[in-house]
């Protein structure tokens, strides 16, 4: 019987489906049981378990995934996706900086550690690795969208997000009063 692999994006909404879930999830833990030294069983069952919302053991099992398999940048893209997810900023960064070093012309590493460094706080770092992603490769719409939202906080149109969810909402826009005050 194939797994069913369970995956929730940062940002996104816990899954629901407890039937599927629940049988996946069992599915997995057998299998994690059965191969505690296999980090794509680890992976897997970690990214089910942040797809319904057991952010704890999800970074767990990909932490082990990644001590299986410590130069695997999408396993590494993975935990940081988790870490971002819960807001846990500084070890989203230290994965999201960790992958980037494995590879540093990666660029989806690369727009992902943008917008760690940009929820962070650290707006020139998030400006000048955006831009070196664009320079690699400047047709990707991701980056230029991430490229946006770091010229929006830049030039003070929008405040710094301090989640990714933040982040993902449109800006509120500041009046023209508050504009014209420097506010």
């Amino acid at each position: 019987m194939p797994v069913q692999i369970l995956r929730r994006k940062p940002g996104m909404p816990i899954r629901r489906d407890d039937k599927a879930d629940g049988t996946a999830i069992k599915s997995l833990q057998s299998l994690a049981a059965k191969y505690p030294d296999k980090p794509n069983v680890a992976l897997a069952l970690g990214m089910a378990w942040y797809a319904i919302g057991k952010d704890d053991k999800a970074k767990r099992q990909l932490k082990q995934a990644v001590n299986l398999e410590p130069c695997n940048t999408s396993m590494i893209k993975e935990l940081a996706g988790v870490y971002l997810g819960t807001n846990d900023l500084p070890n989203a960064l230290e994965a999201a900086t960790k992958a980037v070093a494995i590879k540093p012309d990666d660029v989806e590493l690369l727009g992902n550690l943008s917008v760690i460094q940009l929820i962070s706080g650290n707006i020139s770092a998030a400006r000048a690795t955006i831009e070196h992603a664009i320079r690699l490769q400047p047709t990707d719409a991701v980056n230029k969208g991430v490229q946006k939202i770091i010229g929006s906080v830049v030039s003070g149109e929008r405040d710094g997000p301090k989640s990714l969810e933040e982040m993902m909402k449109p800006p509120k826009r500041k009046s023209w009063l508050l504009k014209l005050l420097g506010c």
